[in-house]
């Protein structure tokens, strides 16, 4: 009985660690880089020109 409880809880609690990672990832992460990415560019430029 208590493993059955113990493996639903950990089922639970794994689709919302997954839930909250995949978010963080498409939501701030991948924006994030891009910005980064874009900032970076600028600046090169701007050391060349």
């Amino acid at each position: 009985m208590a493993l059955a409880v113990g493996v639903s809880i950990g089922a639970a609690f794994q689709k919302i660690v997954d839930s909250l990672v995949n978010d963080l990832i498409v939501q701030f992460l991948i924006p994030a880089w891009l910005v980064f990415l874009m900032v970076k560019a600028v600046n090169r430029m701007r050391r060349t020109a």
